[in-house]
């Protein structure tokens, strides 16, 4: 899948499934150290100490399992530009009164919008037309789309586009919306998902054009 990715110009989605599973590694001392950090600034991260530390620590770069996920994020966006935007973030988190007992769950909630919508810009960045009209015809069917269906959408776009979809059997094409869990199988028939469905809302309200190539 990653292969076909890049074959689309789609490096940007290989790193982001690279981002999702460093996060999803890292999820526990990223939660930890999101509840117990106190200041961010050139020196690093400072964190109050966890329940088993007995001295205040300041996480650098190589402090275990919170210095790797630092590393993880300073290979992706300069140092200097992640402290300040995270500065940027907490003085917004008190300027709306978010007690620091709510900090973490306020921060995880929009970690996770943040990177459901960062799929749909990928998605959408390399997603074929068919492909699109294919989640729009699954969300009209309450009960769900025959798979036959979706087949007979994939033959008319191979008709019109053989140069493409030569290379692409019909297991990729559908994949490429199953994969992200846009789509599920039960019984024969598709059936789209919340995320799926909120693919077609992000489209609509960012007035991207659902008519897209191929």
């Amino acid at each position: 899948f990653a292969v076909r990715l890049v074959e689309k110009g789609g490096y940007p989605a290989v790193v982001l499934v690279v981002s999702l599973f460093s996060i999803w590694i890292f999820r526990a001392a990223l939660r930890d150290l999101i509840r117990r950090i106190y200041s961010i600034g050139a020196k690093g991260v400072r964190a109050k100490p966890s329940e088993n530390q007995q001295l205040s620590v300041t996480v650098e770069s190589n402090s275990g399992a919170s210095g790797e996920l630092t590393n993880v994020l300073s290979s992706q966006v300069d140092p200097n530009l992640l402290d300040l935007r995270a500065n940027s973030i907490y003085a917004e988190l008190e300027s709306r009164g978010v007690r620091p007992e709510d900090r973490e769950t306020t921060l995880v909630r929009l970690l996770a919008a943040s990177l459901i919508r960062e799929l749909w810009e990928r998605t959408y960045a390399l997603i074929f037309g068919s492909q699109i009209r294919l989640l729009q015809s699954i969300n009209e069917n309450y009960t769900g789309l025959p798979e036959e269906e979706a087949e007979a959408t994939y033959r008319a776009a191979a008709e019109q586009h053989p140069e493409i979809y030569n290379r692409y059997p019909f297991e990729n094409w559908i994949r490429f919306i199953e994969w992200p869990l846009f789509v599920r199988r039960e019984d024969g028939r598709l059936l789209i998902t919340p995320i799926g469905r909120g693919f077609l809302k992000h489209l609509i309200a960012q007035g991207l054009s659902f008519d897209r190539p191929a």
